[in-house]
């Protein structure tokens, strides 16, 4: 899959779109996301034949009605990983590598900006400080608990089902001189926590619970793992009232939106707050940040600006690959990346769905 051509000339031909496209000051970490995406070009370029099939097959599992997501756990366990391990190199290319669209904290600023006043907002809604202890399940590279560990010095663990994503996160601690405040372990939120009860000051996840089996059963774990008192912080994608699930047009815009998002099940907000409340937690909140009355939409003004970047991106990379100076299979996996994103948008526009439903919810102090 290496054509005859110079990798750096390639890499910095893609880079340049992304430049052009944000602008010097378009992003506050410009320098810090231009090497990861540069990481994630080299990488890209001599993906194994094995990588590269897995994750183009792995779409199959997103074409599964939400219900019966797990009629084969093991089967489907397998494809959202190698769905995963490859997403993770493409989304780095963008603002998106925490592979998450954040709630619409300051509308005058990008994905990446919004992210990382997100974190910062719901790390200090946990109390967190020098000297306690959280953990975050669905950690992928690390990049989040990465972040909540530096605005707060606390010590933080994060756990994911990808190898590949843990060892790239236990690397950039160890760059960053943040071993010793980090751990990452490799582990399924389905199985018990690998923890002791009352081990943690705070709990937090973005967008990785969809693929509980049963919602209950891992708020329950969480529960048990935390301390009386602790807070919790979940982020998700959840259904809205405006989603119809008796009318055809509504489950095909699912279907594809769970191809742009990979996420697995999909519930109303009401089933997450209630198996919140059924696993012991008081709920403090259970809300979608972003949602106001004069925009449409919960994150569509966020969703539409990554989608023209990698729009802007596929052009570059497909007119790259025609002339010889890229591989034609990253033209391919862009392809795939940005296929549907249109429905992804509508179904965000007409409230549907939103990705930033934010439940903040405390283990009661008599527990």
């Amino acid at each position: 899959m290496k054509p005859g051509v110079n990798f750096r000339t390639a890499a910095g031909v893609m880079l340049a779109a992304a430049f052009c496209y944000k602008g010097p000051k378009g992003v506050r970490n410009l320098a810090y996301q231009t090497g990861q995406a540069y990481e994630a070009i080299k990488v890209l370029w001599s993906i194994p034949e094995d990588d590269y099939k897995d994750f183009l097959d792995s779409f199959e599992v997103f074409h599964k009605d939400t219900l019966s997501f797990y009629e084969n756990s093991t089967e489907d366990f397998m494809k959202v990983r190698s769905y995963y391990k490859v997403l993770n190199r493409l989304c780095t290319l963008g603002n998106v590598e925490k592979m998450y669209i954040p709630p619409i904290i300051d509308p005058k600023v990008g994905v990446f900006e919004n992210q990382m006043l997100f974190e910062a907002g719901f790390a200090d809604q946990l109390d967190l400080g020098t000297g306690k202890k959280s953990l975050e399940i669905g950690c992928g590279r690390g990049r989040i608990t990465h972040h909540v560990a530096s605005h707060t010095g606390a010590d933080c663990t994060g756990m994911n089902i990808d190898p590949m994503q843990i060892q790239i996160a236990n690397q950039y601690a160890n760059e960053t001189g943040m071993t010793g405040q980090l751990r990452f372990i490799e582990g399924n939120m389905n199985d018990p926590l690998p923890f002791e009860d009352n081990t943690f000051d705070a709990f937090y996840q973005v967008q990785a619970m969809t693929y509980a089996q049963d919602l209950k059963s891992v708020f329950s774990e969480i529960y048990r793992v935390i301390k009386p008192g602790a807070k919790i912080s979940v982020l998700d994608g959840v259904m809205l009232d405006g989603y119809i699930a008796s009318d055809s047009y509504h489950r095909r815009l699912l279907r594809e939106t769970r191809e742009v998002t990979g996420w697995g099940h999909l519930t109303h907000h009401s089933e997450w707050k209630a198996a919140a409340e059924a696993a012991g937690f008081v709920v403090i909140h259970s809300k979608d940040p972003s949602w106001s009355p004069d925009r449409i939409g919960s994150q569509h003004m966020l969703i539409e600006q990554e989608g023209r970047y990698f729009g802007l991106l596929a052009v570059v990379v497909k007119v790259a690959a025609l002339m010889g100076i890229i591989p034609k299979h990253i033209d391919t996996l862009i392809e795939r990346l940005n296929r549907h994103g249109e429905s992804y948008m509508e179904m965000d526009k007409k409230n549907m769905l939103t990705t930033s439903w934010h439940i903040l919810a405390q283990k009661p102090l008599a527990a």
